[in-house]
């Protein structure tokens, strides 16, 4: 973006098509701001980081690649898969979305995706579904104003970050956050099966009877993992700064 301004970059009506060979797509502050039709398609490949953003109408993606960085695609609208195929629709070592009054995905179609080594982020208003095609979905965090629905047709689906906020267990999602709500989703809809108000810096870990949490007071506390019931609390470690719990054998270990 020579001037750095929130003004359309490109505008392709009937359809967007970018590559670098050598280099990235947007830069590493910026990205490349982009409008496309309501019928259009996007199709951008880059050695590096692609970030692009679309001001208007939805996201429609053909196929975004980022070989050795991040795809990275943030949308006013809707970011969905344009011709609802079953090919891979956003490709990165990291990947990134972002719909500001819309949704990832949407209820024909989800979005596919594959991401490598690095970490799956993705936030939207709406609804977020989303089908990891190739191995590993690694996720480090997936935030929506309605349902989850994320798949992984060759892999699992694994905590990105190592931070514990998000724990699978099954077809059973936990997630905890810093001034939010502890909740059990499921992962094949994302329908919440219980949430309890409970801040937490850390998150949680889950065995086959429970799901425990380091409060963000210090308390760690159990809770019964099928009804959210909370079953103990330990107040000795109150203002302690602890980590999240992990489960060894018949302990619970927080530092």
């Amino acid at each position: 973006d020579a001037n750095s301004s929130p003004a359309p970059d490109i505008i392709g009506f009937t359809g967007i098509d970018l590559e670098s060979v050598n280099g990235t797509i947007g830069e590493s502050g910026a990205g490349l701001e982009v409008v496309q039709g309501p019928t259009g398609s996007l199709k951008a490949r880059a050695a590096g980081t692609v970030w692009l953003v679309q001001t208007a109408n939805d996201m429609r993606v053909d196929s975004v690649i980022s070989i050795s960085g991040t795809a990275r695609l943030y949308s006013y609208g809707s970011i969905i898969d344009a011709f609802s195929d079953p090919g891979t629709d956003v490709t990165g070592v990291s990947i990134d979305l972002n719909s500001t009054a819309g949704g990832v995905g949407d209820s024909s179609k989800e979005l596919d995706t594959d991401n490598g080594s690095g970490r799956f982020t993705a936030t939207a208003a709406g609804a977020i579904r989303l089908r990891e095609t190739a191995g590993d979905m690694r996720v480090g965090r997936v935030q929506a104003g309605q349902e989850v629905k994320l798949s992984a047709a060759q892999g699992s689906i694994l905590d990105g970050s190592n931070d514990a906020f998000v724990k699978i267990s099954g077809t059973d999602i936990f997630v905890a956050g810093f001034q939010g709500r502890l909740a059990m989703l499921s992962m094949e809809n994302g329908q919440a099966w219980w949430s309890r108000d409970l801040s937490s810096y850390n998150g949680v870990d889950v065995d086959q009877d429970r799901v425990y949490v380091a409060a963000a007071n210090g308390d760690v506390i159990a809770f019964k993992r099928r009804t959210g019931i909370e079953e103990w609390r330990q107040e000795a470690l109150r203002n302690r700064g602890l980590s999240a719990p992990v489960v060894v054998g018949g302990y619970v270990v927080v530092i």
